[in-house]
């Protein structure tokens, strides 16, 4: 085993401390600026998934609407606008929760969320889902 570093390998860790210096003060290494994309990929994600809850339960919202006046016109008697209003309710709170509710509290769909986006993400995705999980 040698005690000295020959004068090639001097002259390399030479070169690369005087380089990282540099790649800090342009921009950080190239992790930080992998991560600074994955964030932005992550944010872009994020709202994505915002969007299509959003549209699922749009669809939901027809569909129980539909359904409710379905289910109205096919009764012996005439349902008064309150009891039409809460069968509508019903149903659409049934659909949410089939549909978007059960997959958002699945244990294992929030461990595996939890661990690809931040705190800060989460609590928007959170926020965007409170009104459809009243």
């Amino acid at each position: 085993m040698r005690a000295t570093a020959s004068l090639e390998e001097a002259r390399a860790c030479e070169a690369s401390a005087r380089r990282q210096p540099v790649r800090y003060c342009i921009g950080g290494s190239p992790m930080s600026a992998l991560k600074r994309s994955l964030s932005a990929e992550r944010d872009r994600a994020v709202d994505d998934l915002i969007g299509l809850v959003g549209a699922v339960d749009g669809i939901l919202q027809m569909q129980a609407k539909s359904d409710a006046a379905c289910f109205a016109g096919a009764l012996a008697r005439d349902l008064p606008e309150g009891e039409k209003a809460a069968v509508h309710a019903a149903m659409l709170a049934a659909y949410r929760h089939q549909y978007i509710v059960s997959g958002v509290q699945d244990e294992r769909f929030r461990k595996i969320l939890g661990g690809m986006v931040t705190r800060a993400q989460m609590e928007r995705i959170g926020d965007a889902l409170a009104p459809i999980m009243a």
